[in-house]
């Protein structure tokens, strides 16, 4: 099948429009998650003071990128709060957005556009990377798993940095493959700013480095190219990375700083109902595993069968495959577990790799089988994205059995619990909510709770519970004292799969 050039343009138009729909919709419905408020907040003092005293332990990129649209609106900065003085990011995050002239939904939808915005941008970049090399028909065929993966579309939607990463990653890798291959030094430059811009949103990005050297070795150019190219695009960062910190370069030592203080001190983790706080090899294959759709499972089969039966791999693949390649490992010896956001990095580089290599014209209609599989398994989930856990695992139902914060629980629902209480006439509920929102500002009324560990306290409750997941499932690392008799319990409802509600009450 041939595709003409407009017929091409208008298929990208109208699946990338269909991605801005989906997360525009489904992110209205959504409250702030865990780390927004201080991501917002913090950009936004970075444009309006340039003092760089708010959450020091990530690079500056993503915060200044998801605070632009506040620029040009009347967004109030409370520097005179004591939140401010201690550099109590959280506290200060929480002032902003909730205590401010523009209610917490506008600046967060505002922010969240940035992002939003950004997906639309990575996915074509992916779409004319393919097309330049194997074709249009190829292009869509790494652009719909791109854009209904369910987790793309989630975090693609979040004023975090996690998305940001991914996308300059793709760059970089990209940039600098065709540096190489035209052996330009504006080449170079250029691939040195979309690495100044990858260190410049997470230190996860330094992997970029060793990425390119792998790349250089599977394609060497001529030994005195490469080196002076390697300088250009080492020099190129690096004055990208001292413009995102206004000169003050010598910051980015309070991020190598706090990495390797929460390296050492590790940060408590779940899986498969054990908490730990030092990670394990097995946690993102397992996080792989239980979250990747089962129609990226079965592309990637049809796609190593034919490898193997061609005995060769498509031109171009290894600039894809050895960057995801070693990020994955990194993340496999990681002493920190998180999550699938940890590993976005991986997904598009696959999904290109995957159309470069896949034998369209032979294996079209199983190929098109895959792609109709993963769009029903993407609508299946929505508007509840960041919950998506693939049929393997049981759904997202089942989610909180296996992951929790990010990947199921991240504060999200409160917005959705309010329009579930509303709906159902219920005034009040005892709530146990984990996450940075503030459920009194949606108008939710917090009852107090009554004893909630002891099962012999079941009979004292007379209100409805609402409890998120990670303090059902957590655990006493996580939670306290166990929740275990309420999760033998069935919940009446499930908002957003991340918080469980039960109706207790003695005369409904």
């Amino acid at each position: 099948m041939r595709l003409s050039t407009a017929l091409f343009c208008g298929i990208v138009a109208l699946i990338l429009a269909t991605v801005a729909l989906l997360q525009i919709t489904s992110i209205r419905q959504e409250a702030q998650t865990y780390d927004e408020a201080v991501y917002i907040s913090a950009g936004y003092t970075y444009w309006k003071t340039g003092d760089f005293r708010l959450n020091p332990e990530h690079p500056p990129l993503a915060k200044l990128l998801v605070a632009v649209p506040l620029l040009f609106l009347d967004v109030a900065l409370p520097l005179d709060d004591p939140a401010w003085q201690k550099a109590n990011e959280y506290a200060f995050g929480a002032r902003f957005l909730y205590q401010n002239r523009l209610p917490a939904d506008t600046i967060l939808l505002a922010s969240r556009s940035v992002t939003i915005f950004v997906t639309l941008l990575f996915g074509l970049a992916v779409a004319l990377w393919v097309r330049r090399r194997a074709g249009p028909l190829a292009a869509i065929v790494a652009l719909i798993p791109f854009a209904f993966d369910p987790n793309i579309i989630a975090h693609g939607r979040y004023a975090t940095n996690d998305f940001y990463l991914a996308f300059f990653f793709f760059l970089t890798v990209v940039l600098w493959n065709r540096a190489m291959r035209l052996g330009r030094p504006a080449g170079y430059a250029i691939a040195g700013c979309a690495l100044g811009l990858a260190i410049g949103t997470k230190l996860s990005g330094v992997l970029l480095v060793p990425a390119a050297a792998l790349i250089a070795f599977s394609r060497p150019p001529e030994g005195r190219s490469l080196a002076r190219g390697a300088v250009i695009t080492a020099l190129a960062a690096f004055a990208t990375v001292v413009v995102l910190y206004h000169g003050e370069i010598y910051r980015y030592h309070d991020v190598l700083q706090d990495s390797l203080d929460h390296a050492r001190g590790g940060q408590l983790a779940y899986l498969f109902g054990s908490t730990f706080r030092h990670g394990h090899w097995y946690f993102y294959p397992a996080v792989a595993a239980l979250k990747t759709p089962i129609a990226v499972f079965v592309l990637i089969a049809l796609t190593v069968v034919a490898i193997v039966r061609r005995k060769r791999l498509a031109p171009d693949s290894l600039v894809l495959l050895l960057p995801a390649t070693l990020y994955a490992i990194v993340c496999v010896a990681s002493p920190i577990d998180l999550g699938i956001r940890i590993l976005l990095p991986i997904y598009p580089l696959l999904y290109a790799f995957v159309a470069l290599n896949v034998p369209l014209p032979q294996w079209r209609w199983a190929v098109a089988a895959c792609l109709a599989l993963l769009v029903a398994e993407s609508a299946m989930v929505y508007p509840n994205y960041l919950a998506f856990f693939n049929a393997i695992a049981g759904g997202p139902a089942q989610g909180p059995r296996y992951l929790l914060d990010s990947n199921i629980d991240w504060g999200q629902d409160t917005k959705k619990l309010k329009a579930y209480l509303q709906a159902h006439g219920i005034r009040g509920a005892c709530t146990a909510y984990f996450g940075t929102a503030y459920p009194f500002y949606y108008g939710i009324n917090q009852l107090p709770w009554p004893g909630y560990v002891n099962p012999g306290n079941v009979s004292k409750l007379d209100c409805v519970v609402a409890v998120s997941v990670t303090w059902l499932y957590g655990g006493p690392a996580i939670a306290g004292p166990t929740w275990g008799w309420l999760r033998a319990q069935v919940p009446d409802a499930r908002i957003g799969y991340s918080i469980y509600v039960y109706d207790f009450r003695k005369h409904p």
